[in-house]
Formats: C-alpha cells, sequence, structure tokens
C-alpha cells in the first residue's frame, strides 16, 4: 500500500487525463492554440487585410464600419456626423435627444454645444439638426483653413442655418492679436456659408444660457419625451375641459390628482408641446406658473 504522501507525489508528477489525446481539455471540441500561433495568425490577419479588415456576414462582403452603420439604430445614426473628437482638451461631450425629433440623438462638443441643443429643441422650428455636417475651407487673412460647423438646421421653407457655438472669451480674447484672428475667422465663415447658400450663426452665451430659457428648456426635454404614457394625455385633455381659459398648475394638478398620480407639472408641460396649452414663459416652469388653453380646446364634442 502507499501512503497519502506517495499518492500526491504521483499524481503532481503525473496529472491523469488533464491533456487529451487530440491536444484539447477534457470538454474541448477543438485543440488548444499556443500563443505563437495566435499571433502568427493576428500578424497574418494585418498584412492580408489591412486596417479596414472586411468579414463575410450571411454570404456578403461587407467592411467593420459598414457592419456597424447597419445595426445602428436610426435615430442614433445623426451621432455619427461628430468625428472631431481628439481628446486634446479637458472637455464634456455628450449626446443629447432632440425630443422634436422622436429622440433623435445629436452630439455636442462642450457643455455650451449641449446647452445650445438643448434650448434649440425647446424653441424648435425645424425640421432637422445635423452635428458636423460639413468640413470646408476659409479664408482667414492669407492662409486657408479648413472647418467644420457645429451644427446645421435644417428648414422646410427658407434657407438652412449653420451655427457656430463658441465662448465669448474666444471672440473677445484678452490678447488683442487673438481678438483680431477671431473676428477674421468669424467673417470668413459667415462668407462660407453665403456661397453654400445657408445662413450663418454666432451663438455665445450671451444667446444660449438665458434665464428662465434655459431652465425651462431642460425641463421640456425632461418631461417631453416619447414615454409618456397616452392615457396620461388624455386624462390631462380631459381635464382642461372643466377649468377656465386660464389656471396655475397646481390647481391643475390638484384635479388630476384624485383620478391619477401623476405629475401636473410635467403633463402641463407635455400638453404645451402638443400645442394644447401655453405656460408663461416669462418665469420658471413651476406649479405656481399660469396655463393658457389655446383657442377651444376640449370644448368640441
Amino acid at each position: 500500500m502507499t501512503n497519502r504522501a506517495d499518492r500526491n507525489k504521483q499524481n503532481i508528477a503525473s496529472p491523469p487525463n488533464v491533456i487529451g489525446s487530440d491536444g484539447g481539455l477534457p470538454g474541448r471540441h477543438h485543440s488548444r492554440i499556443d500563443a505563437k500561433q495566435v499571433n502568427d495568425l493576428e500578424n497574418n490577419a494585418l498584412s492580408t487585410n489591412g486596417p479596414h479588415a472586411t468579414y463575410k456576414v450571411q454570404g456578403a462582403t461587407r467592411s467593420k464600419k459598414g457592419r456597424y452603420r447597419a445595426k445602428t439604430h436610426r435615430l442614433i445614426k445623426g451621432a455619427e456626423e461628430r468625428k472631431i473628437r481628439t481628446g486634446r482638451r479637458n472637455h464634456f461631450v455628450g449626446d443629447v435627444p432632440m425630443t422634436r425629433l422622436n429622440g433623435k440623438l445629436v452630439s455636442g462638443e462642450s457643455l455650451l454645444e449641449i446647452d445650445a441643443l438643448t434650448v434649440l429643441d425647446f424653441d424648435g422650428g425645424f425640421a432637422d439638426v445635423v452635428a458636423q455636417p460639413f468640413t470646408t475651407t476659409i479664408t482667414v487673412g492669407l492662409k486657408e483653413r479648413r472647418w467644420t460647423p457645429d451644427f446645421l438646421i435644417r428648414q422646410n421653407d427658407r434657407p438652412n442655418d449653420v451655427i457656430e457655438v463658441k465662448m465669448l472669451s474666444w471672440l473677445y480674447h484678452k490678447d488683442p492679436a487673438k481678438a483680431t484672428l477671431a473676428r477674421k475667422r468669424l467673417e470668413a465663415m459667415r462668407v462660407a456659408c453665403s456661397k453654400l447658400g445657408h445662413n450663418f450663426s454666432l451663438w455665445t452665451e450671451d444667446e444660449i444660457r438665458v434665464e428662465p430659457r434655459l431652465y425651462n428648456a431642460k425641463m421640456a426635454q425632461r418631461h417631453c419625451g416619447p414615454l409618456v404614457p397616452e392615457s396620461s394625455i388624455v386624462l390631462g385633455l380631459s381635464a382642461l375641459v372643466a377649468t377656465p381659459d386660464s389656471i396655475a398648475i397646481r390647481k391643475f394638478a390638484d384635479l388630476i390628482a384624485p383620478l391619477h398620480p401623476i405629475h401636473g407639472l410635467g403633463l402641463a408641460i407635455k400638453l404645451e408641446r402638443l400645442g394644447h396649452v401655453r405656460i408663461d414663459r416669462r418665469q420658471k416652469y413651476s406649479f405656481s406658473s399660469i396655463m393658457t388653453k389655446i383657442a377651444t380646446i376640449g370644448r368640441k364634442t
């Protein structure tokens, strides 16, 4: 008989059934590939296919970029135009869901651009918004430079609008030479847009971060998404029938509270987006805000 120590030594020396006869582990259907073979396969793939490798998908050859594009949902394809994210500066980036475009994501390169998209969505009156729509050449002084606008606002019945978002510190730089260069660049942008048949606008903090407009825009973006139940909208319209032409949102919320546990302010903002009421925008949206029914909505039976 052998003692336990001897059996342990035998197990360590020759572990049974670890590697199968085909070179694979127990339960494996394929043989093991060592590290050298993996490196050789990767090098061969890079040398034959190059950086833009193609893959066969369902009998057809399609590039990796094409596969991603095909699988991307239609509402976020607009964000793919935002290509300039180099990471050379410390700044915030983000994708803003445009509630007037059924939640389409449009990218912003800074907090100011994100606020610009929020305000733009609040004001409305456009057909589409595209981030970094094209790249063109502008002449600044005696030099030609490439320029990619921040946003293109597509319009239905008039020329499209090109919007460039800049901080006031860029336009009014403390260095006189840089301030002069900024004004020359601004004029070059305007000339380039005019040649392309677009209107041009410069948006700074003075046009974007205006209160209470920006606050109300963020409130509207929060409550005007596509996930508001249709039953809640019907409930709000039914409650409007029994209200006077103008009513405080707090009283409107009290009317629907016994019937449905819903946030009255959010529903009022959604009804304004749908064109049934108008909320006083001179003050921040709150339960004290006054909303007015548009025309004779709800009175036709």
